[in-house]
């Protein structure tokens, strides 16, 4: 009888030792394929998101009892086949549970464009107007809505810029009503200010208040008033003074330094507004997007984005090799970039910083920064 005790207990010991090594086996199992599965999310992400404010690749993942479980949204169809395919190929005894979304979501419809009708539309961080002010997109122009939550809709501005915009700024198109619109002859507000009237008179009401590179659609021309359209359902009159054609815009595109500073000089003086890219307010790299914007030429949004931007110049030791039109970068490290300014000649910059205003890189001026100086970091050149 002891012996036959001795020998189960044997047996059960053996059963626990065997359990204790597979457990142990299934747990680096898992171990190896959540750290493979975290590979893969992360090298897939770098390829088709390398900057989220231009792109969405949210991405959650969890193993369970041989499945990988996603969940999450992407703004690119092939990153989502890309991120499955790599699942597949490096971890082929899983299953996959596919819970991810391609934006735009369902929820949007044929309705996928939004035609900016207020002056300058702010684009926040969060579905709330209490969130950071990220960017702002000017009245004519049309966003990609990707998404919807409670009257705010996540878009995609002109720029790749990503952000929350609340719905009482824009009239929803389909693409097909957005092509027609957009086919229509349109003129672009060229004063700095300005506004849109019910009635062909300075002393009848205001519709809306324009700002420079607002675009509207023309109803009918006139000498001295141009009937317009904000929004299919709202019309008005403009001064045709302030006004030139769309083309006529597009075509002025200025490579040449003399323009560019002549429009950095129209913004001085402006106030300096996080996220405002528009003559109510700039922030520093809003101040410089839409200075050459307004020249014809595309900057990205950002400061550290607009880095990445142009030739790389050598600015010398006493700035020599710095020509008028270039841009300067600042930051704590040239891989940390926070601001930008516009150079003018002569050691001076204008930027955005409190206010649109000149500083300088010569010690002995009296608009010397001696901060700016020490985080001057490089110079990038979009003219050529």
């Amino acid at each position: 009888m002891h012996l036959k005790q001795n020998y189960f207990r044997l047996v059960f010991i053996k059963i626990i030792i065997v359990g204790f090594l597979f457990s142990t086996s299934c747990s680096r199992t898992d171990e190896k394929a959540h750290h493979a599965l975290n590979e893969i999310i992360k090298q897939t992400k770098e390829q088709y998101c390398p900057d989220r404010r231009l792109a969405v690749f949210d991405i959650e993942a969890a193993l369970l009892h041989g499945t990988v479980q996603l969940r999450g949204e992407v703004d690119n169809p092939a990153a989502k086949q890309t991120l499955v395919d790599l699942i597949h190929s490096t971890l082929p005894k899983y299953k996959i549970l596919d819970n991810i979304s391609i934006l735009p979501d369902s929820s949007v419809g044929e309705k996928g464009w939004a035609l900016i009708n207020v002056s300058v539309a702010n684009l926040r961080a969060k579905p709330e107007y209490s969130a950071e002010l990220v960017n702002q997109i000017m009245l004519g122009t049309f966003a990609e809505i990707l998404k919807k939550s409670n009257g705010w809709y996540y878009v995609r501005v002109m720029d790749g810029y990503l952000g929350w915009m609340n719905g009482s700024f824009f009239t929803r198109f389909t693409g097909e009503e957005k092509h027609v619109w957009e086919n229509e002859k349109r003129i672009v507000y060229k004063a700095l200010y300005g506004k849109v009237y019910e009635n062909p008179e300075e002393s009848s009401l205001i519709l809306s208040d324009l700002v420079g590179g607002n675009i509207l659609n023309v109803e009918q021309d006139g000498y001295n008033w141009t009937k317009v359209k904000i929004a299919p359902d709202i019309h008005g009159f403009v001064r045709t003074l302030n006004t030139v054609t769309l083309d006529q815009w597009q075509q002025r595109k200025s490579l040449m330094a003399p323009g560019i500073i002549k429009t950095a000089l129209e913004f001085k003086g402006l106030p300096y507004l996080w996220g405002g890219n528009s003559p109510k307010g700039v922030d520093c790299s809003g101040f410089t997007q839409s200075v050459f914007k307004w020249n014809g030429i595309q900057l990205l949004r950002d400061a550290s984005q607009q880095y990445r931007q142009g030739q790389v110049i050598d600015p010398g030791v006493y700035f020599e090799n710095v020509q008028p039109g270039d841009l300067l970068f600042f930051g704590s490290r040239k891989d940390k970039i926070t601001h930008v300014g516009l150079y003018l000649g002569d050691k001076n910059y204008i930027h955005s910083s409190g206010s649109v205003k000149i500083n300088s890189f010569d010690s002995t001026a009296t608009n010397f920064s001696r901060y700016r100086f020490n985080q001057f970091q490089g110079v990038r050149r979009i003219l050529q």
